[in-house]
C-alpha cells in the first residue's frame, strides 16, 4: 500500500520555477536545472516494492528568441492565460490545483468480507461527520493493528444513509490478503478527509491533465509490461542489459495497479507539468552548449536504456545480458538510439520533449506562426483565431502520445518525432528569419 511520507494536509502540487534562458556562461547550472524537471518525474519505491512518490511527466519546451515559430507559441500561451510572461502561463499550466486536510477522527469501524459479486471492501464508521461525507477522498489508518498500523488506506463516501465507505480495489486486495479468515468484527481507525480544488478551471487546464491520466492508465497500454533495466550506456559493451528489476516499472506503472485513479491521485499524482528553456538564436539551437550537453549527458544514454529495455517487454524476463554472443545486439540497440538522436539533431525548433518517468518518450517539433510574428508568410494565421485551438490540437496529441506504446516508436523511429499537430504553414527555415524583435518586443 501506499506510504504517506509527505504532511498530506499541507500537500500542494508542483510548481516550476521561472522560465529559463540559456546562456553561454553557466552551463553546469542551466543543465542542471533541466535535468531537474527530468528527474522530478521519476518514481521512486520502498523496499517492500511499494511507491513512495508516484512517477509523473513533464513536456519540456525548447525555443529560441528570434524564431517566429517559438514566439508565436509563447504568445499564444501567454493569451490562454491572460499572462504577461511565459513565466506566469508556465506554472498555471502546470498547477492546475491543491489538496487540502479537512477534518481528522478516531472510529471504530465494522469491515465487510467482499461477496461475489462485490471485490471491493467496504466499511462502516460507528458516526460518520459531514466533513467527511463531504470530503473527496478520506484515507484511512489502522490504530493498533499490527501490520496495518503503517499503513494508509483509500476510501471514498458512498452517500448511504448508514455511512458506507469502500476502499479502493488495490487496497481491497491488500487487505484480503492480510486478513487470512474473516475480517476482525471490530476495528479503530484514523480518518482523515480531504479535499481537491482547481486554481483554475481552464478547459485548457483540465484537458492537459487529462492527456497523462487517461492515456497513461490505458489498460492497454503496453509500457505496463515494461520492467526497469540497468544499461550499459558507452564503452565496448554499451547497450548490454546488467541489470533486470521485474518487480519494478521502467515507464512508472506496473501492469497490476489499478484503482490508481481514485480521487487523490488524479489531482496529486501523477501530474503533467511544463517547463520552458529558450535560447537567444535558432542559429544557436544544438550548438548551445547546454543543449549539447542536454543531447550527449541525457539524451543519447536515455535513449539506448530505452531501446534495450523496449527490446524485451514481456512480464517474465530472462537473465541479464551476457558479454558475449550478444554483442551485435547490444550494438544494434546503440544504433537505434543513435538513429533517433540523428534526427533528433535535425529540428530547428521549437521543440517539445516529452518525459516520462525520467525518460524521453517522444519529441514534437514545429508550430503555426501567426501573422504577428512573421507577415510575410501569405496568408498567415492569427493568433486571435488560432492560438487557443492549436493548443488544444497540441494537447490532443499529447493525449495520442502518452496512450500509445513507447516500444512502437522505438520499432520504428520516424514515428518518435512529430510535426502534424499545429504546423499548418511552419517552415523551420522562413520561420528562422522572424519579422520580430525580441528585445523590444514589437515587431521589427
Amino acid at each position: 500500500m501506499k506510504k504517506i511520507l509527505t504532511v498530506l494536509g499541507s500537500l500542494v502540487l508542483t510548481t516550476t520555477s521561472a522560465t529559463l534562458v540559456v546562456s553561454c556562461g553557466s552551463k553546469n547550472t542551466e543543465f542542471n536545472q533541466l535535468m531537474k524537471v527530468v528527474n522530478n518525474t521519476k518514481g521512486t519505491y520502498d523496499n517492500n516494492n511499494f511507491p513512495n512518490q508516484k512517477s509523473s511527466a513533464s513536456v519540456i519546451y525548447l525555443g529560441a528568441k528570434d524564431n517566429a515559430a517559438s514566439q508565436s507559441f509563447e504568445a499564444a500561451l501567454k493569451q490562454a492565460f491572460s499572462a504577461d510572461s511565459l513565466d506566469q502561463a508556465e506554472k498555471k499550466l502546470s498547477q492546475p490545483g491543491s489538496v487540502t486536510q479537512t477534518s481528522t477522527y478516531e472510529r471504530s469501524i465494522r469491515l465487510d468480507q467482499p461477496s461475489a459479486t462485490n471485490s471491493l471492501v467496504t466499511f462502516i464508521p460507528d458516526t460518520v461527520d459531514n466533513d467527511l461525507q463531504t470530503s473527496t477522498f478520506v484515507k484511512v489508518q489502522f490504530v493498533d493493528q499490527p501490520g496495518l498500523s503503517e499503513l494508509f488506506f483509500d476510501a471514498t463516501f458512498q452517500g448511504l444513509a448508514e455511512g458506507t465507505y469502500v476502499f479502493s480495489q488495490t487496497d481491497s486486495d491488500f487487505l484480503n490478503n492480510h486478513f487470512s479468515g474473516d475480517f476482525p468484527a471490530n476495528l479503530k481507525v484514523k480518518l482523515q478527509g480531504f479535499t481537491t480544488s482547481l486554481l483554475t478551471n481552464d478547459g485548457l487546464v483540465s484537458s492537459w491533465q487529462n492527456a497523462l491520466v487517461n492515456g497513461w492508465f490505458n489498460e492497454s497500454n503496453a509500457d505496463r509490461g515494461i520492467r526497469q533495466v540497468t544499461v550499459d550506456t558507452s564503452g565496448k559493451n554499451a547497450g548490454r542489459i546488467t541489470e533486470i528489476k521485474a518487480e519494478l516499472p521502467f515507464y512508472g506503472i506496473k501492469g497490476t495497479d489499478s484503482g490508481i485513479l481514485s480521487n487523490a491521485y488524479t489531482y496529486a499524482k501523477p501530474q503533467l507539468t511544463f517547463k520552458a528553456f529558450t535560447v537567444d538564436k535558432v542559429s544557436d539551437y544544438w550548438n548551445n552548449e547546454v543543449f549539447k550537453q542536454l543531447l550527449n549527458d541525457y539524451i543519447r544514454p536515455d535513449l539506448i536504456q530505452q531501446a534495450a529495455a523496449n527490446s524485451n517487454s514481456s512480464e517474465s524476463f530472462p537473465e541479464p545480458d551476457k558479454t558475449r554472443g550478444d554483442k551485435e545486439i547490444f550494438k544494434q540497440r546503440v544504433k537505434n538510439a543513435d538513429a533517433i538522436l540523428g534526427k533528433i539533431k535535425e529540428q530547428k525548433g521549437p521543440t517539445f520533449l516529452i518525459i516520462k518517468n525520467g525518460h524521453l518518450i517522444a519529441m514534437q517539433n514545429g508550430w503555426n506562426t501567426y501573422k504577428t510574428f512573421n507577415g510575410e508568410i501569405q496568408g498567415s494565421p492569427t493568433i486571435e483565431n488560432n492560438g487557443m485551438p492549436d493548443l488544444m490540437s497540441w494537447v490532443g496529441s499529447l493525449a495520442k502520445i502518452f496512450s500509445e506504446s513507447t516500444n512502437s516508436r522505438f520499432q520504428d523511429n520516424n514515428q518518435f518525432i512529430t510535426t502534424s499537430f499545429a504546423t499548418t504553414n511552419w517552415d523551420p527555415e522562413k520561420d528562422g528569419k522572424s519579422n520580430w524583435d525580441p528585445e523590444k518586443g514589437l515587431p521589427k
